[in-house]
């Protein structure tokens, strides 16, 4: 019964502590008798695991040393026809330090013979958990102590937080572990005995406290404000644990404690300078020094004066205001409606900064903007996000497009008729010149910016020794637009058509008496006498492409057949 198998011990939950080529383990609950009394109860398991023999009887015993002379439970034995068997114990311990616990099995082998193996040994050690846990806290430190294990104890585990920290030997007590979690950490001890396991004490809870402030909150600014309400932002604080919460105040009173880094105020701030800052703060209460502190001033800015507009064109105009004191900027609206119910394009509380020129006082504006149409604009001014009331309004008519000028009609040596296109938009009347120069350096008497109110005019009083140049520009309230195209006209002799010469059946010569001043001639041929219809290219068609003398006599050979009837007529050509 004394002595020992080279199979293996299961301890608690089957943990195998030793392995061995055997065909039975071995294993007690629990795995270390704590002594806590005089007597202990041990239940005492073996499992059988060869399917080769089938076990018919287990044997157990337990004595209190190696020694058969220090037997605590006799021989006993179980007959089973199970695989496993168990042997509850109540043992008196007295002052032991383990048990040895003792078993055989009596397997019938398949030839029918019983098998009888030796006895298999199990030593359980008896011990105690470290009991009287204490701790001293030094900043995030903490040194501990506790009562020794009784029993034969290897050494002491030290668990924070359930996670293995360190062990010291069996003579010492005492622990320092460093840099504990901010906050309640759980310390417990275990007495390790010479087969591995170990009994753990009760927690020890050590808070270790949180000194450390937040860092101040920073860029405390308006992100918009009007005379009722002023939204602040701010970038969060850091913290060694967490950062709670902030607490705002305006001119050193608190006003909000929240967790975000914003703040809606709806209190009133008009007609004031209020000032604000932000405290960060911990769970531990610990609090940040104090944000950047600003000013809000709630008193919104005067109304800008607007004046008239410049440089107004068809297509453009400046925007002129006064600036007021205090402004930061300035917002502008644009309409074609007086009371402003619409708005030309994005001219709707437009920052003057977007466009050409002093966004403080005189700014152009381009797009969208059209000809001979009244425009509306009015000017705020802005105090970091507050607006001013209303400017007064500017009116603004821009100039027309310029008409485009045609041919004159209806020339006499002494007048003729100068035409141009309407042109849409606000027209008050069209303006004429007519001059005897191409660069219009004079005017001839009475035409020049002449008004007239419709798209004609006749000119009179003319000389045919002359060439006239007319141009035409639209008008209204705003001023004239710029110059049309211009338009040449002179008047000049119509010349007489002589009889045709060289007259064959494919081709005639032309004939014609030349006309003083002219500087060149079109002639058209026909076969109907009234011109309704053209021969060929034979319409307004310049005398230099034909063959003879092109201010008298040409031949014509294209396009001319025999036995047909033709019509010709002369114009002469003064410049154009």
């Amino acid at each position: 019964m004394k002595t020992f198998s080279l199979f293996f011990c299961l301890f608690m939950l089957t943990i195998l502590q030793n392995t061995y080529s055997a065909y039975w383990i071995t294993s007690c609950q629990p795995k270390v008798i704590e002594k806590s009394s005089s007597n202990v109860n041990i239940k005492h398991v073996c499992t059988f695991t060869d399917d080769s023999f089938f076990p018919t009887k287990y044997y157990f015993a337990a004595f209190g040393s190696n020694s058969s002379s220090d037997e605590l439970v006799a021989e006993t034995s179980i007959v089973t026809t199970n695989r496993e068997a168990s042997k509850d114990y109540s043992l008196s311990l007295g002052d032991r330090t383990f048990i040895v616990l003792q078993n055989r099995v009596i397997c019938h082998l398949e030839g029918g013979a019983d098998f009888e193996p030796a006895w298999t040994s199990l030593k359980v050690y008896i011990g105690t958990k470290p009991a009287n846990l204490s701790g001293i806290v030094t900043g995030s430190d903490v040194n501990i102590s506790w009562s020794k294990s009784y029993g034969t104890v290897e050494k002491y585990n030290i668990y924070v937080n359930n996670v293995l920290v360190g062990d010291v030997p069996n003579t010492a007590s005492t622990y320092t572990s460093y840099s504990l979690n901010i906050g309640n950490n759980t310390i417990k001890v275990s007495s390790v005995y010479p087969d591995g396991n170990e009994l753990i004490s009760s927690g020890l809870v050590v808070n270790i406290p949180d000194t450390q402030s937040p860092t101040a909150p920073s860029n405390l600014r308006v992100v918009s404000q009007t005379q009722t309400t002023c939204n602040l932002a701010w970038n969060a604080s850091t913290d060694n644990v967490g950062v709670q919460g902030y607490k705002i105040y305006k001119n050193e009173v608190l006003i909000a404690t929240l967790s975000g880094t914003t703040l809606t105020y709806t209190a009133s701030i008009s007609n004031d300078v209020s000032s604000f800052k932000v405290i960060a703060f911990d769970a531990a209460g610990n609090v940040s020094t104090a944000s950047n502190t600003i000013n809000v001033d709630g008193t919104p800015p005067t109304a800008p004066v607007a004046n008239t507009a410049t440089s107004v064109n068809s297509s453009s105009f400046v925007v002129n205001w006064t600036p007021v004191t205090g402004a930061t900027g300035y917002v502008l609206d644009i309409s074609t409606a007086s009371n402003f119910s619409t708005f030309v394009y994005t001219y709707n509380n437009a920052s003057t900064t977007q466009f050409t020129g002093n966004p403080n006082s005189s700014v152009a504006i381009y797009g969208m903007i059209y000809p001979g149409t009244t425009y509306y604009y009015r000017i705020r001014a802005v105090k970091n996000t507050l607006q001013s009331a209303n400017s007064n309004v500017v009116t603004i008519l821009t100039l027309p497009l310029a008409p485009q000028a045609n041919a004159a009609t209806n020339v006499t040596p002494t007048s003729f008729t100068a035409n141009w296109n309407s042109v849409s938009g606000t027209v008050s009347n069209y303006r004429l010149d007519v001059s005897t120069s191409s660069s219009f350096a004079s005017y001839v008497s009475g035409y020049q910016n002449l008004s007239v109110s419709g798209t004609s005019k006749s000119i009179t009083g003319l000389s045919s020794s002359y060439t006239y140049y007319y141009r035409v520009r639209a008008a209204n309230s705003t001023g004239s637009s710029t110059n049309s195209n211009i338009i040449t006209t002179a008047y000049i002799t119509a010349p007489v058509a002589n009889a045709a010469t060289s007259v064959n059946s494919s081709s005639f010569v032309v004939n014609w008496t030349p006309v003083t001043g002219a500087t060149g001639y079109v002639l058209d041929i026909s076969t109907a006498s009234n011109f309704s219809t053209f021969v060929y290219t034979y319409n307004n068609a310049s005398t230099t492409q034909f063959t003879g003398n092109p201010n008298s006599s040409v031949a014509i050979y294209g396009m001319i057949y025999p036995g047909t009837t033709y019509y010709y007529r002369i114009r002469a050509v003064k410049n154009t």
